[in-house]
């Protein structure tokens, strides 16, 4: 019988705000999806051959060819 009057005394408190009563836990929400990595266009470029390489390009096609050598190394690396 102790447990019932117990029990309306604690719901009559809890009425009247006196009382706090545990709260449920919230359900977890859905994860996101995972992003996706999307890989970034590569724009075509003319590769650097010997036969486009003169004395009056020689520091450009040096240029381009390393700009190459860097877009190559990261595409092989790819996302860590």
């Amino acid at each position: 019988m102790k447990p019932l009057w117990y029990g309306l005394l604690l719901a009559l408190g809890a009425c009247a705000g006196c009382v706090w009563l545990p709260k449920q836990p919230d359900k977890p929400s859905a994860a996101p999806p995972p992003a996706v990595a999307v890989a970034k266009p590569t724009r075509p470029t003319m590769r650097v051959t010997a036969d486009r390489v003169n004395d009056a390009n020689a520091h450009e096609m040096a240029r381009a060819l390393e700009d190459e050598l860097d877009r190559d190394s990261e595409a092989n690396e790819g996302p860590h």
